[in-house]
């Protein structure tokens, strides 16, 4: 990962978390921003609502990126909601620190193959991606705070040094082999089935 791009999601991250505005002007920003006022539901229970919901998402990042001049665009977080969305607890804007590990040293890990270059950027793009959310009122209040979230990801960084960040949990034991690979992409992307 390029030290620029790590530096340019940290300095929008540290902008982000300083803006202070009553909810109303939040609300009224991301209405704005969406090209809409139609209602978001950020914990949608269907297909055709995790659609809607992110194509919400997207369109307010899009306007969001433009603001605040990042490079990166609306597919940088397409993974984290898609994995919260259909494994996780489904609310697409309430993150927490379990939530991140479940996502980026669980699942991404076990059902992608990401190029070098592609990994350098996760941990930023998700920084970003909580950045995005908290700026605009959308990261839920139920969240863990921002700052711990992103805190947390600089950590997860640092043990990375350009491989997948390795969760002590499932790591292999010390002498016991090879850290794991990640395995080949899962070619179904669907939510998966309730329990009968």
């Amino acid at each position: 990962m390029t030290a620029s791009l790590l530096g340019a999601a940290l300095a929008s991250v540290a902008r982000v978390l300083t803006v202070v505005a009553p909810l109303d002007r939040r609300w009224a920003m991301i209405a704005d921003m969406a090209g809409s006022p139609a209602p978001f539901d950020p914990c949608p229970t269907s297909e055709a609502g995790y659609e809607t919901a992110r194509q919400h998402l997207r369109a307010v990042f899009t306007r969001w990126a433009e603001h605040n001049s990042t490079e990166l665009g609306p597919d940088s977080f397409e993974e984290l909601v898609h994995y919260k969305w259909g494994y996780l607890d489904g609310h697409l804007t309430r993150w927490a620190r379990a939530d991140l590990d479940a996502v980026l040293l669980e699942l991404l890990p076990a059902k992608m193959i990401v190029d070098d270059d592609e990994l350098a950027q996760v941990i930023p793009e998700t920084i970003t991606f909580i950045g995005f959310l908290a700026d605009t009122g959308l990261l839920d209040p139920g969240s863990e705070d921002p700052h711990l979230l992103c805190a947390h990801l600089d950590q997860l960084q640092a043990r990375s040094d350009g491989a997948w960040p390795i969760n002590p949990a499932t790591a292999p034991a010390s002498g016991s082999g090879s850290p794991r690979q990640p395995p080949a992409s899962d070619p179904t992307m669907s939510r998966p089935s309730p329990p009968s």
